[in-house]
């Protein structure tokens, strides 16, 4: 994959985090059942993998909707017992406590605080964890309250690459009674599978593969507190009332001109009122300067974004 191919902007907008509370679990360690698979659907990538432990199973999927280094990560199981409420939070004065998700790439040694996990509850009965990430190794907590993401060692192709193939396995603490180990293995395989999916999706959108691979300057959001203070008003009431929360991954088509032509939501996990006012108010203050392509001339391009709408 080229240095200069456009990646996508994962900008999360939260209005809020769950409050949670650390719980020991005993760890299981999950054997594959399965290969990695890759699932090619019109509006997104999915590496999908079953695992096993002593006749129980569980799944680890990870989900792109344009070539990035970022990637929508979800963790499930029918067989293992959840410890939370499916695309709800529990109540401030609820008797129940919530667990406190953490995530950790081995082969990381301190695990990261998931601040707004979002429980999905799937069709079999059972339930499973949706949240977004990378593979860029964690920070130690002091670090992370010392320096910016901006301070950061540099990010590119070959670090990205280096991490896949040191990566043997992802841990999953505090969504079920167990923490789960799934036995990854060296991710690079799988992700190069991946990022071939993604360039295709590329051109289902209508654009140029060629032209979008060689941009030279990427759709560059404006003001994106406006929009995110927009949103935070535009909460559906009758979503609140239910404690509903969502995480919407939003594709948007950016004119030569900076506007937003069209919005739609790639995930499928929402409710309808959600997707309705995020596209909605994503067009009206979604404000762009223009992709450029390698003559530094505007083209039409694309911006993905996820807005995550949580009740604090």
């Amino acid at each position: 994959m080229e240095k200069g191919f456009i990646r996508a902007a994962m900008a999360a907008i939260a209005l809020a985090s769950l409050a949670a509370s650390p719980a020991y679990a005993e760890r299981v360690e999950l054997e594959p059942a399965s290969p990695w698979n890759v699932n090619y659907a019109d509006s997104s990538c999915e590496l999908r993998r079953v695992y096993e432990h002593d006749g129980k199973q569980a799944f680890l999927y990870l989900r792109q909707h344009a070539p990035a280094t970022g990637f929508e990560l979800i963790a499930g199981s029918s067989d293992f017992e959840f410890l939370h409420h499916p695309t709800r939070i529990a109540r401030r004065n609820s008797a129940t406590q919530q667990a406190q998700v953490r995530v950790m790439w081995v082969p990381d040694s301190e695990a990261t605080e998931i601040k707004s996990p979002l429980f999905l509850e799937l069709g079999d009965g059972g339930r499973a964890l949706a949240t977004f990430g990378n593979l860029r190794p964690a920070r130690p907590n002091d670090e992370q309250a010392e320096s910016s993401e901006d301070e950061r060692p540099e990010w590119n192709v070959e670090s990205q690459i280096a991490r896949e193939r040191e990566i043997t396995g992802f841990e999953l603490n505090g969504v079920f009674d167990k923490d789960l180990y799934f036995k990854t293995g060296s991710l690079y395989g799988p992700m190069e599978a991946m990022r071939d999916c993604t360039v295709e999706l590329v051109g289902h959108w209508g654009l140029d593969v060629d032209v979008q691979r060689k941009l030279s300057r990427r759709a560059k959001p404006l003001d994106m507190k406006v929009w995110a203070r927009a949103l935070q008003r535009r909460y559906p009431v009758n979503m609140v009332r239910e404690g509903r929360q969502a995480a919407l991954v939003t594709f948007l088509s950016i004119s030569a001109e900076g506007q937003v032509t069209n919005c739609r939501v790639l995930n499928e996990y929402n409710e309808p009122e959600f997707e309705e006012v995020a596209c909605q108010g994503l067009e009206d203050y979604g404000r762009f300067e223009p992709a450029l392509d390698e003559n530094g001339d505007p083209v039409e391009s694309f911006y993905i974004t996820t807005v995550q709408y949580r009740i604090g």
